[in-house]
């Protein structure tokens, strides 16, 4: 067995420019006082506060600001953990150091790895919120058996801590772990079955939405559509000859649409061409005139540019020349624009045709004949529509039967698995152990009036409050928690943390009693195990204090 033990605590106030350390033996220590109100038990707190536990601590205390840090080691490991509100710095090994900006998440899994605490419990919400999603909780959960708060603890058990209520029902998960009716395997098996339980629900979810449509659907359905009854064979003959026909006649059409597209496209292109032909004949004509009326001169200066240009006889032909094959270029286009226009006409009458063809389909198809009599009109291929999509729908609803079906099996599998983990025999091993290890301890710590009848695991703790005197009840309900640590002891799931025990001289204890308490837990603390007891300074405690390392408050 594991043991985490407490080195030092270092408090610092910001706000008060005061502090303060205190050193921790490794077996017993004894936090006391002369009076009270000298802050033993926000010492006690402050130890798990600054693991990341969330104590009954008091707003005066809290507006103090306070800075804390926490030296411990686990065997040959050591720790180091400080805390400023909800930052959290941790250190292993006196080298590394990480921060945490929050108790949750991260660092709840960093601290769980470090004391082996494996519980997971699933986030509270609805199926909408990830219901089903596990994680692991905070510190405090770890550290629920160890530790005894003076102010909620004598009157209810598992207590100790604030904001437990996170998590619903956590109750019955953490205590078994603690306990040992859950082994570490079981979470990992939970975490296997809230995977399969989510994508369950999402297909769950995912069928209900179908469903919904398909209401829809049928609200919307034309009457008529709604009066035929066709045979699967006649709906598959039916829906395969319309297919095919409007098929092969929509890609025709496409064929076809495409061919004009590209006729215009060549079109549009050789008309401005044309222009542009016609633009250079004109400009030709302009220059040839030109140039005659300086025939007498072989050179021509531009009045637009300056620049000299040839203007001999054979340079005025060559100007008649390029008219000629401008003029050729543009019978050329007109010839090629005019077969373009009949292929754009011929195609379009085609196009024409086509369509024709699709309406004829559609009328075709338009009733549903039996002999000379109509039995019904409707549009055949609203009701094909309809029926590929109460098809396509039954085909989705089975896939999702089968896959909810598989889910169902899978968790009911991985269940089983759990339930073979620990056998009834084992269960009620631990039951026998703690109801006898309980009653010893009744019976050490005169108890013996409160009612154990109804008491059969550490699951029944809400049993023991209120049986017998108050006096005699709190002394029970120690008897229950050194119980339930045997247990957490035996089961090993764990570190084994310390032991945390804020003033058991609750309800004025007579003095016998409370001589008897500590003396008790003296004994039946294990050696290897820390105590650490927070008493007031008074007679009733020197055999205790005789043995304890002390921390004198003023």
């Amino acid at each position: 067995m594991k043991n985490l033990v407490f080195q030092r605590l270092i408090v610092i106030s910001k706000s008060q420019k005061k502090g303060n350390q205190f050193k921790f033996a490794s077996h017993l220590n004894l936090i006391t006082a002369k009076n009270n109100s000298y802050g033993k038990s926000t010492l006690a707190k402050l130890l798990v506060w600054t693991l990341g536990c969330e104590p009954y601590l008091d707003e005066t205390w809290q507006n103090l600001d306070v800075h804390c840090r926490v030296d411990f080691n686990i065997e040959k490991d050591d720790y180091r953990i400080e805390r400023y509100k909800n930052t959290i710095l941790l250190y292993k090994s006196n080298k590394s150091c990480v921060k945490y900006t929050k108790i949750g998440g991260e660092y709840s899994q960093t601290f769980a790895q470090i004391v082996g605490f494996e519980a997971l419990l699933s986030q509270r919400g609805t199926k909408s919120e990830n219901k089903f999603i596990l994680e692991t909780p905070p510190p405090a959960f770890y550290y629920l058996p160890f530790y005894i708060d003076q102010q909620h603890s004598w009157s209810k058990a598992w207590d100790s801590f604030r904001n437990l209520g996170q998590y619903s029902r956590w109750y019955k998960n953490i205590i078994k772990y603690h306990t040992g009716y859950l082994v570490p395997q079981h979470f990992i098996l939970e975490k296997q079955i809230a995977s399969e339980r989510t994508e369950l629900e999402e297909k769950k979810e995912t069928q209900k939405q179908i469903d919904k449509a398909i209401e829809v659907v049928k609200y919307y359905i034309p009457s008529s559509s709604k009066t035929i009854a066709l045979s699967e064979e006649e709906f598959d003959s039916l829906t395969r000859e319309a297919s095919e026909d409007i098929s092969r006649f929509q890609i025709e059409q496409e064929n076809l649409l495409k061919n004009i597209t590209e006729y215009k496209s060549r079109r549009a292109f050789l008309l401005s061409q044309l222009d542009l032909a016609n633009i250079a004949i004109d400009e030709l004509e302009k220059d040839y005139l030109f140039s005659i009326d300086y025939h007498n001169k072989d050179e021509l200066l531009c009045p637009l540019c300056g620049t000299i240009h040839n203007n001999s006889a054979p340079f005025r032909a060559s100007i008649l020349s390029d008219k000629d094959q401008a003029i050729d270029l543009i019978e050329s286009l007109n010839n090629e624009i005019k077969i373009l226009d009949e292929k754009l006409s011929e195609t379009n009458s085609e196009l024409k045709e086509i369509r024709n063809k699709i309406k004829y389909i559609r009328n075709k198809y338009n009733s549903f004949e039996s002999g000379n009599e109509k039995t019904c009109d409707f549009d055949i291929f609203n009701m094909l529509t309809i029926k590929n999509f109460e098809k396509h729908i039954q085909d989705v609803t089975t896939e999702n039967s089968l896959f909810i079906e598989k889910k169902e099996l899978s968790i009911n599998e991985i269940q089983k698995q759990q339930k073979n983990l620990q056998s009834k025999e084992q269960d009620k091993k631990i039951n026998d152990l703690f109801i006898e290890n309980l009653t010893y301890y009744i019976k050490l710590l005169n108890a013996d009036g409160v009612n154990l009848e109804s008491v059969k695991s550490p699951m029944d703790y809400n049993k023991l409050s209120g049986s017998g005197g108050a006096a005699e009840s709190t002394r029970a309900l120690l008897a229950y928690y050194m119980a339930v640590l045997k247990l957490v002891e035996q089961a090993d799931n764990e570190v084994f943390a310390p032991i945390i025990i804020d003033t058991p001289n609750q309800q004025e204890q007579a003095n016998l009693n409370y001589k008897n308490i500590l003396k008790f837990l003296v004994e039946n603390i294990h050696p290897k195990s820390q105590l650490i007891l927070c008493a007031m300074d008074c007679e009733e405690i020197e055999l205790y204090k005789g043995l304890a390392n002390i921390i004198q408050l003023d």
